[in-house]
């Protein structure tokens, strides 16, 4: 599969949706919908990880402004609304509305677009679980 996901830690806190060789938008979504299940009666808040670095597409399909407003989208109560992006390309990523933090807000929340994991990591620490 194109768009794949895994729980990134031991507490069940981060889910994972990485992105691998040429994928599209019905991939990505399709595979958070599965994702959900994972989810099912979840008792504490779950932020989402998007990674892009393994996709051997040279930009992001179309649509990116539209689908980048989903990323933390909460479909379900265990979603926090919080996302990182890891591996989106800079024209990609200019493209979008980001505050000078990089960070987007959604109606949901707010997704932040980082240059490491660790930066992904120290952002999503921030937020309250």
């Amino acid at each position: 599969m194109a768009v794949n996901f895994a729980w990134l830690d031991d507490e069940q806190t981060i889910m994972a949706y990485r992105a691998e060789g040429f994928w599209n938008w019905a991939e990505f979504h399709q595979c958070v919908r599965a994702s959900l299940f994972a989810m099912h009666q979840h008792s504490q808040r779950v932020h989402s990880w998007l990674d892009f670095r393994a996709a051997t597409r040279p930009r992001m399909p179309a649509g990116l402004a539209a689908h980048a407003q989903t990323f933390g989208k909460r479909l379900t109560p265990a979603l926090s609304g919080f996302a990182v992006v890891l591996g989106m390309n800079q024209e990609d990523i200019a493209t979008l509305r980001l505050d000078a933090t990089r960070l987007m807000t959604t109606a949901d929340g707010a997704v932040f677009f980082a240059d490491s994991d660790a930066d992904a990591r120290a952002w999503l620490a921030t937020r309250n679980h």
